[in-house]
C-alpha cells in the first residue's frame, strides 16, 4: 500500500499492489507532481501462516479424545468444588476458578491440535 502526500502532508492518492514498485509505478502515474510518496511494508498474503492456520481451524475429535477431554474436565470440576469449599468468596477466588477454566481450555486445546 503507498501514499501520494502534497507538500502541506494531505493525501493525494492511495495505491495498492502485489509488489512495492507496482505500487510506486501507480503512484507516479496518478500523482507525478506529489511532494512525497510512501509505501508501506506489504505482507505476502501468498504463504499461509501455520499458526495461524492450526489455531484457527476446527480440529474434529480423534478416536479416543473425547474421553480425555471428559477426564480433564472432571478433575477440574473437583478442584474448582475445592476452591470453592476451601476459599472465602473473593475477588481472588473468582479469578482462580477463571484460570482453572482457562488451564481445562488450553490443554483441550492440546489435545485438539497435535
Amino acid at each position: 500500500m503507498g501514499q501520494a502526500f502534497d507538500e502541506q502532508g494531505y493525501i493525494l492518492a492511495e495505491a495498492f499492489g502485489e509488489t512495492k514498485e507496482e505500487v510506486f509505478k501507480k503512484l507516479m502515474k496518478e500523482q507525478a507532481d506529489a511532494a512525497e510518496i510512501r509505501i508501506r511494508m506489504m505482507e505476502s498474503k501468498a504463504v499461509p501462516n501455520a499458526d495461524l492456520e492450526r489455531n484457527f481451524t476446527y480440529h474434529a475429535p480423534k478416536p479416543g479424545q473425547p474421553k480425555i477431554y471428559t477426564q480433564i474436565r472432571d478433575k477440574a470440576k473437583e478442584y474448582a468444588y475445592l476452591i470453592t469449599e476451601l476459599c472465602p468468596q473473593s475477588r481472588e477466588r473468582s479469578v482462580a476458578l477463571t484460570h482453572l477454566e482457562t488451564a481445562v481450555f488450553w490443554a483441550n486445546a492440546a489435545i485438539a491440535r497435535t
